[in-house]
């Protein structure tokens, strides 16, 4: 997960200064709690069975990712090209465009 949160950080074109993640033990990690407070980002976690807290998150579902992607299921096989028009493509324009 370390490389794949180094690599996110990256992508950005600004300085994030916070990071919020759902509550789940498979979304906090020690080792990326570990290196986000290294680099001086906020880390904070949703609380349980409050779906207001991912408000954001569920709206960049319905607003980017539902649009582009539809509402079925992507099988795995798919998953490298996905990825990888995600980071040439899909997430440039989002960042750049609605930050």
């Amino acid at each position: 997960m370390i490389p794949i949160l180094e690599q996110l950080l990256e992508a950005f074109p600004f300085q994030v200064l916070g990071f919020h993640s759902d509550n789940g033990s498979e979304y906090i990690n020690k080792r990326a709690a570990e290196l986000l407070e290294k680099l001086f980002i906020a880390f904070t976690k949703s609380r349980s069975r409050q779906s207001n807290d991912n408000a954001l998150a569920e709206s960049k579902n319905g607003s980017v990712v539902r649009k582009v992607f539809g509402y079925s299921h992507i099988p795995s096989r798919f998953a490298q090209r996905i990825n990888l028009f995600n980071k040439q493509v899909l997430n440039p324009y989002v960042n750049y465009h609605r930050p």
